[in-house]
């Protein structure tokens, strides 16, 4: 198995070279634990992974934490990171937003509110980030799947299902 981790903008056409699957992984820890179970059992199956990971979850060490699956032949993963990208946006913001030289009083009657709307606005804040590496890769043959892992990532596999129409969207892989 090969594992490549690439920035956003840099996905091509050439990433993907057999039956494939796109996993948009979430940006929780639940949603990160589903695309890793998502990608493993798409590798046992002998298909190429594309990871669009909003996690990016690394060991205390500093160094990313690599998937553990046992995949067939040549089968391969690219890993998209996107949670820089995401968390810098509008509703990221809107989510870490700290007091700052803010009086305590005004920033406990804000802050609630200003996470409730970040949090409504991070679907379409991971759309965003991943949007452009989505449309490049679109030329190629269709996947088999779309799997979205956590309730940030169905607005993604949304509009992946209107660029790839015949391909099924689901939460999790088939056992079969």
């Amino acid at each position: 198995m090969t594992e490549t981790h690439i920035p956003l903008g840099h996905l091509g056409q050439d990433s993907i070279s057999r039956p494939w699957i796109v996993v948009f992984g979430g940006v929780t820890r639940i949603g990160n634990r589903r695309a890793r179970r998502a990608a493993a059992r798409a590798l046992s199956w002998g298909m190429d992974v594309v990871w669009f990971d909003g996690y990016e979850e690394v060991h205390p060490s500093g160094s990313r934490v690599r998937l553990k699956a046992s995949p067939t032949d040549g089968a391969k993963v690219v890993v998209v990171g996107f949670r820089n990208e995401e968390s810098s946006g509008l509703a990221g913001r809107l989510r870490n937003r700290t007091a700052g030289d803010q009086e305590v009083e005004t920033s406990r009657l804000w802050s609630p509110t200003t996470r409730r709307v970040g949090n409504l606005l991070r679907s379409r804040a991971c759309w965003t980030a991943v949007r452009e590496d989505v449309r490049r890769i679109s030329g190629i043959e269709d996947p088999e799947f779309i799997v979205f892992t956590d309730d940030h990532m169905i607005t993604s596999a949304w509009y992946a299902g209107r660029i790839w129409a015949a391909t099924p969207i689901c939460s999790d892989l088939p056992w079969a």
